[in-house]
């Protein structure tokens, strides 16, 4: 097979460009030229694209790998930019100076597009400045307080109140500053999220039969095998006293009752065993399963839909999951 010609690899890369929510519903072919013009950036991993207060005129789209941010220089990540994620579009658009380090998590391939172009682009396809506003409208929803936070020197508070202390899972704060935010990014990116809410069966009578030691170690052992069970993207979070929640971005409700199956057959050979090493009576769980509907959905809602299903599943004698 002979190279691709020139024309060629232009209505490719159009086409891949085509399928990025920014591009959404927009005639790229009137901007086929402008964007040939833009550069392709190539970062090693760990390499800084921005350091947080510098000025930018430009913005990017990862064309592939994946870019983190951190609120503060050897700050913690904060978030996860992946293909079709754009970054600097803030900060041209404001005229204000970037806030946050972002900087190459794996090898990284970007599309540089100067402010001048960007500015072309908005000013001649109203498509394309409606679906970068829907950016800045969730991007701002779902960061805006961390930003806070990061600005009031409270960092310190905000992270360690971001963990469970018993688990080391994510908190329930966690979640309430962080489920906007990925259903966001799912929402942007025509991509599944689903919700498990995992409650232990018939926990306050286990404690009282057990003393709260065994309790906490009940917890403790549940966390673990979610977390050696769970993806790499899935995030696990402590709900409250006896309840865990499970974050699947990218997983409808089949694939999300699929892993509530493989959920209860790990609980059925896991070990429970008390600080002295001695065996400890098994578990059951009752999980509730939904998913995100559509671009409209809500974090309270789609939470108030799990616990419903939660619900269910507890009055039908436990042990099983509901969607």
């Amino acid at each position: 097979m002979g190279l691709e010609t020139e024309a060629e690899q232009q209505a490719t890369d159009l086409v891949a460009l085509s399928r990025m929510s920014l591009f959404g519903r927009v005639d790229l072919e009137r901007f086929g030229n402008l964007l040939a013009a833009c550069p392709v950036r190539e970062l090693l991993p760990g390499e800084l694209l921005f350091v947080k207060g510098q000025m930018n005129d430009r913005m990017y789209i990862v064309l592939k790998g994946r870019l983190a941010i951190h609120l503060d220089e050897g700050d913690e990540v904060y978030a996860l930019l992946d293909r079709g994620d754009t970054v600097g579009e803030m900060s041209i658009v404001g005229e204000q100076a970037t806030s946050a380090y972002v900087k190459a998590d794996t090898a990284t391939v970007l599309l540089e597009i100067p402010g001048h172009i960007l500015w072309q682009i908005i000013s001649k396809d109203t498509e394309f400045t409606k679906n970068l506003f829907q950016i800045f409208a969730k991007r701002l929803m779902s960061i805006s307080s961390a930003y806070t936070f990061a600005q009031k020197g409270d960092h310190d508070s905000h992270s360690s109140k971001n963990v469970d202390n018993l688990t080391d899972l994510y908190s329930r704060y966690w979640l309430d500053e962080n489920l906007p935010y990925e259903m966001a990014r799912c929402q942007l990116r025509n991509r599944a999220l689903s919700l498990l809410m995992i409650e232990v069966d018939y926990f306050d009578e286990y404690k009282q039969q057990n003393e709260q030691a065994a309790g906490d170690q009940v917890i403790r052992t549940l966390a673990n095998t979610l977390l050696i069970g769970l993806r790499g993207l899935d995030m696990a979070v402590r709900f409250s006293d006896s309840v865990m929640m499970v974050i699947l971005p990218g997983s409808g409700v089949n694939e999300a009752e699929r892993v509530a199956s493989r959920i209860h057959q790990a609980v059925e050979n896991m070990v429970i065993k008390d600080q002295e090493r001695q065996p400890l009576p098994s578990i059951t769980l009752s999980i509730g399963v939904a998913g995100m509907i559509d671009d409209n959905d809500q974090a309270e809602m789609l939470i108030a839909r799990t616990e419903a299903a939660l619900q269910r599943a507890r009055q039908s004698g436990g042990n099983n999951a509901s969607s």
